[in-house]
């Protein structure tokens, strides 16, 4: 069977309701805190969702699943937390002039060969990506490949792959 993708028009919110849905327009949310269905798949279809000021925040109900891919020109993600769920990407949307915050409910995952270029503060969990940006790490690292500056300050490593350069704090 074919997945059906629906067109998502609003520039300020995220779909509700668990489905596959492509970007019509860039997303600002501001300085909300962003709440999703488990279930949603988007194709940001060279655009954008951002935030103001690293405040916007996004959530998927009951611990679920986001999924984010790019099925256009580049999209991407800019000044966002991920505050709870899970957040799995098929797309390099993290530029190296953005930060990536991983909240200690959320955990991150970048699948096939995704590379990060943004700065990244952990505090929840990372179990994959190509991480070219620096990383802080208050959370749990359960796999990656880190090739720029890895940081842990109070968190775990318990797998991963690392060519960068590693401090330890605390």
């Amino acid at each position: 069977t074919d997945t059906i993708w629906t067109a998502w028009s609003s520039t300020d919110s995220l779909p509700q309701t668990a489905g596959y849905y492509y970007l019509v327009n860039n997303i600002n949310l501001g300085s909300a805190n962003a709440v999703t269905a488990d279930g949603v798949y988007i194709c940001l279809n060279g655009k954008s969702i951002s935030g103001d000021d690293n405040k916007a925040a996004i959530s998927v109900e009951n611990n679920g699943a986001l999924v984010i891919t790019d099925c256009g020109a580049a999209g991407s993600l800019d000044n966002i937390t991920l505050k709870s769920g899970k957040f799995l990407f098929y797309t390099n949307a993290f530029s190296a002039n953005t930060i990536l915050r991983i909240g200690e409910n959320a955990e991150f995952a970048a699948e096939n060969e995704v590379d990060i270029e943004a700065a990244v503060i952990n505090k929840g969990k990372i179990t994959g990506g190509i991480f070219n940006g620096t990383v802080d790490n208050e959370g749990v690292i359960n796999g990656g490949t880190f090739r720029h500056r890895l940081t842990n300050k109070s968190g775990s490593i318990n797998n991963g792959n690392f060519s960068g350069r590693f401090i330890l704090e605390g």
